[in-house]
C-alpha cells in the first residue's frame, strides 16, 4: 500500500490511499509514500506538498520507509529537475530512502546531471516501450511512400504539416491531423494558417469512418503497415517553449523519445524524425540505430530550428520523388536496422514487462 496526497493510482503504482487515511500514532515503519508528476499536473499538488512536516517527520526517522518519485510522462523540464533538487536537499533525504521513475535512461542522465549521490534511486519505467501494440499488421491499406500523424496541434506542427503539404508529400501519405484525440477538433481548436482555415486544406482523420478514442488506434497501425517510411513527430521541436531560453541548450531538456517512436519500431519501419537537435544521437546512445547513409540524416546535428526543419523536409521531398523500385532499394538497405531496432526493443518490452498489465505476448 502506498500514500498520496490525492490517493490516486497512477503509472506502476496501483493501491494507494490518501495520505489522511495513514495511522499515524501506528505507523512506525514500511510506509510507501508516493507522488506522481500528474499530481501536480491534475491537481495542483506540487512535490514539496506531497508530505506534511508529520510525515516527513515519520518518512525520516525509519529507515525502511521509502518516497516514491514517478515521473510518469514523456516530458521532464529544467523546471522539474530543479524542484526535486531542491526538495530532496532542502529535507535533507537521503538517497537509501528514495525511489525516484522515469521513462528511461536519457531522463535518468538527466537528474543525474544535478543530483549524482542519487544514482542508485533512480528506476527506469519505461511506460512508451511497453503501451506500443506488438502484434504485425496486415496490408489493408493502398501502399504509400509515407505515414505521418499529428495528434495535438501545436504552431510547430502545424507550420511543419504545412511544409509537407506544399511539398506534395501528403499526396503520397497516409496521414492525420487532429481528431485521433476527441479532445482536439474543429470547434475547440481553430487552426489558422494565414487567413485560410487548415481544416478547408487538410483531410482531418485517416479516414473519414475512423472514430480513434485514442493516439493508439488500429487505423495508426495499419497505415503504418502500408507505408515505406514513417515521418514521427516527437512531442518537443521548438525546445525553447518549454525551457523559457531564447536558444537551443541541450542541457535543458532531456531527449524526448516518446510511444511514436516505437510505433515505428514495432511495425518495422524506416523513419526521418521531427524533433529536437541530437535526438538520433541519442536514441543511438540507447542501442538503437538509425538509416544513415540511405537516409541523409545531418539534420540532427542543426541546432536551429528552422534550418533543422529545412533540411527534414529537403530530405523528404527527395525521397517522395524517387522511383517506387529506388525507395524499395533504400527500405531494402535499410532491414537491418530496422530488424535490430525491433530486436533491442522487444527485449525491453520482456525485461520490464513486469511493471504493466498491458504487456502481452510478443
Amino acid at each position: 500500500m502506498y500514500y498520496s496526497r490525492t490517493g490516486k493510482p497512477r503509472g506502476r503504482f496501483k493501491n494507494v490511499k490518501k495520505l489522511s487515511s495513514l495511522d499515524k500514532k501506528n505507523s512506525k515503519a514500511f510506509i510507501g509514500y508516493y507522488w506522481n508528476l500528474f499530481d501536480e499536473l491534475d491537481d495542483n499538488i506540487s512535490l514539496f506538498d506531497c508530505l506534511d512536516d508529520m510525515n516527513l517527520k515519520i518518512l525520516c526517522k525509519h529507515e525502511s520507509n521509502t518516497l516514491h518519485i514517478d515521473y510518469q510522462y514523456e516530458i521532464v523540464s529544467l523546471t522539474d529537475r530543479n524542484s526535486l533538487t531542491d526538495f530532496l536537499l532542502t529535507n535533507y533525504l537521503p538517497p537509501r530512502q528514495v525511489k525516484i521513475y522515469v521513462q528511461d535512461a536519457l531522463q535518468k542522465r538527466f537528474f543525474l546531471q544535478a543530483l549524482p549521490k542519487y544514482k542508485e534511486s533512480f528506476e527506469i519505467f519505461p511506460r512508451h516501450y511497453l503501451t506500443v501494440s506488438r502484434k504485425p499488421y496486415r496490408t489493408e491499406m493502398p501502399m504509400k511512400n509515407f505515414s505521418v500523424f499529428c495528434r495535438r496541434h501545436t504552431r510547430d506542427r502545424l507550420r511543419f504539416f504545412f511544409q509537407l503539404y506544399r511539398n506534395k508529400i501528403l499526396d503520397n501519405s497516409h496521414w492525420s491531423y487532429q481528431c485521433i484525440d476527441p479532445n482536439d477538433n474543429e470547434n475547440t481548436v481553430g487552426v489558422r494558417y494565414g487567413n485560410k482555415k487548415f481544416d478547408r486544406v487538410l483531410p482531418k482523420r485517416i479516414t473519414e469512418k475512423d472514430k480513434a478514442s485514442n493516439q493508439d488506434h488500429n487505423a495508426v497501425y495499419t497505415a503504418l503497415a502500408n507505408s515505406y517510411l514513417n515521418i514521427i513527430i516527437e512531442t518537443v521541436f521548438d525546445q525553447t517553449n518549454y525551457t523559457n531560453l531564447e536558444s537551443y541548450d541541450y542541457s535543458s531538456m532531456p531527449t524526448d523519445i516518446s510511444e511514436k517512436t516505437f510505433k515505428a519500431v514495432s511495425q518495422r519501419k524506416p523513419f526521418v524524425v521531427f524533433a529536437t537537435p541530437y535526438w538520433l544521437s541519442d536514441f543511438r546512445s540507447m542501442g538503437f540505430k538509425t538509416f544513415a547513409p540511405f537516409i541523409d540524416e545531418s539534420y540532427d546535428l542543426v541546432e536551429n530550428n528552422d534550418k533543422r526543419m529545412e533540411l527534414i523536409v529537403r530530405e523528404l521531398v527527395k525521397l517522395n520523388g524517387l522511383s517506387t523500385k529506388y525507395l524499395q532499394k533504400i527500405i531494402n538497405d535499410c532491414e537491418e536496422a530496422v530488424e535490430h531496432n525491433y530486436l533491442v526493443w522487444k527485449n525491453m518490452v520482456n525485461q520490464y514487462r513486469h511493471l504493466t498489465t498491458y504487456v502481452d505476448n510478443i
